[in-house]
C-alpha cells in the first residue's frame, strides 16, 4: 500500500515538472502576470481568426512591439518628441482591431498632422483594473519617461473586492524587500499563474467585462424602478471609495515621476437614449434576471463620477469620454469595445481636448 501511494505521489511530481516545463516552453494561456510581475509579450503578432464579432474583419492582425505594446518602437532620438503612453484594459488594447484601428493609433495619426515629433504607444492589457495600471506603471511605463500618459480606467473596477488600496502598497522591488516563498513561487510557475490566468477571466466575463456580438433587435427588455437602481449604486459605494484610493496612488506616482497624467472616463453603449443607427432605446435593454442596462449605466457612471472628484481634488486633466462619445451602435460592437469607427471618434474627442494639456 505506502508503495502504490509512493508510486502515485512521484508520477505526479514528474507530471507536474513536466507541464511546468512545457508551459515554459509553450504556454496558450500567455499569462501577462506572474506573481506580481507583469510580462509583456515582446515582438509578437496575433493573427486572430474571427467568427464570434461579426462586425468586424473575420481576420484580424494584432502587432506587439519590442516594449510588448502597440504602435512604432520608441525612436532613437527622444530629444524634441512629444511621448505619449496610453494605460488601460481591453477598451485601450482594442484587441480584436486591426493594427493601426485602436484607438491611440488613430491618435497618433491625427496629433502627427498637426504636430510633429509625436510617438504614443498603446500599453493597454485586456482585464486589467488600476490595480494592473499601477503595477505597469512601476514596473515598464516610468522606466520609459513619457512626458504624458493617457489613463482610460474603471470599467475592470466594477464589482472588485479582490483588489484594494493595501494591495498596491505591496508592490515591491527585489532590492527593497525579498520575496516570501509564495511571492517568489507565483511568480516562478507557469502552472500557478496559467490557473490564475483562467481565473481572471472567468471573473471578468461575471462582471459583464468580456467580448461579445452585440445585436441590438434580438434582446428582450426589463424595466426597473427607480428604488432598484439607487439600491444597485449603494451596493458599489465600497468599492467605489476603494477605486477612488486606487486612483489617488497613480496620482501621487505620476507626480513623483513629473509625468503628466490624463485621466479619461470610461464609456458605455448603454444609457438613457436610443441608438440613431437601430432606433432602439438603450435603457430598458435586459441584461440578467433584475439587470438591464440603465442600471449597468448607473453603475459605471458612478466610478466614473469617483475619477471625476478624485481628479478634481488632484488637478488632474480629465477628458470625459462616458459624456463626449455619443451613445450608438456604430460605436461599440459589444457594450463597452469600439467598432474601428468608435475607435477613430474616441481619437478625434481626444485630439480636440489634449492640446491644452500638453502645452
Amino acid at each position: 500500500m505506502k508503495k502504490n501511494v509512493f508510486a502515485l505521489l512521484i508520477s505526479l511530481v514528474v507530471s507536474v515538472l513536466l507541464l511546468e516545463g512545457f508551459l515554459h516552453i509553450y504556454n496558450p494561456f500567455a499569462p501577462r502576470i506572474q506573481g506580481n510581475q507583469i510580462v509583456l509579450p515582446q515582438n509578437r503578432v496575433y493573427h486572430i481568426h474571427n467568427d464570434k464579432l461579426k462586425r468586424l474583419p473575420p481576420e484580424i492582425v494584432h502587432t506587439k512591439n519590442k516594449l510588448g505594446f502597440r504602435g512604432e518602437n520608441p525612436p532613437s532620438e527622444q530629444e524634441n518628441i512629444l511621448s505619449i503612453i496610453c494605460v488601460g484594459g481591453s477598451t485601450t488594447e482594442c484587441y480584436y482591431l486591426n493594427d493601426g484601428q485602436d484607438w491611440p493609433a488613430q491618435l497618433q495619426k491625427k496629433l502627427s498632422g498637426t504636430r510633429p515629433n509625436v510617438w504614443i504607444n498603446n500599453a493597454g492589457l485586456d482585464g486589467h483594473s488600476t490595480w494592473g495600471h499601477s503595477l505597469l506603471l512601476q514596473q515598464h511605463v516610468f522606466k520609459l519617461h513619457p512626458q504624458a500618459i493617457l489613463m482610460l480606467c474603471g470599467v475592470n473596477d466594477i464589482g472588485r473586492t479582490d483588489i484594494s488600496e493595501y494591495d498596491l502598497k505591496q508592490i515591491k522591488k527585489e532590492e527593497e524587500a525579498p520575496l516570501s516563498f509564495k511571492e517568489s513561487l507565483l511568480r516562478n510557475s507557469q502552472i500557478l499563474n496559467t490557473i490564475r490566468t483562467i481565473r481572471m477571466g472567468l471573473k471578468a466575463q461575471q462582471h459583464g467585462v468580456n467580448h461579445s456580438d452585440l445585436d441590438l433587435s434580438s434582446l428582450d427588455t426589463l424595466n426597473l424602478s427607480t428604488e432598484k437602481l439607487d439600491s444597485a449604486r449603494q451596493s458599489h459605494k465600497q468599492m467605489i471609495s476603494a477605486y477612488g484610493k486606487r486612483l489617488e496612488l497613480i496620482i501621487k506616482d505620476c507626480q513623483a515621476q513629473k509625468t503628466q497624467l490624463i485621466l479619461m472616463t470610461q464609456p458605455m453603449l448603454w444609457g438613457n437614449a436610443t441608438d440613431p443607427t437601430t432606433k432602439v432605446y438603450l435603457g430598458n435593454i435586459k441584461l440578467e434576471d433584475n439587470l438591464n442596462s440603465l442600471m449597468r449605466w448607473e453603475i459605471m457612471e458612478a466610478y466614473n463620477t469617483k475619477l471625476r472628484e478624485v481628479a478634481e481634488i488632484y488637478k488632474v486633466p480629465v477628458i470625459d469620454l462616458a459624456q463626449k462619445l455619443e451613445k450608438n451602435y456604430d460605436y461599440f460592437y459589444d457594450e463597452i469595445h469600439f467598432t474601428p469607427n468608435g475607435s477613430n471618434r474616441i481619437a478625434e474627442i481626444i485630439q480636440s481636448e489634449i492640446q491644452q494639456y500638453l502645452q
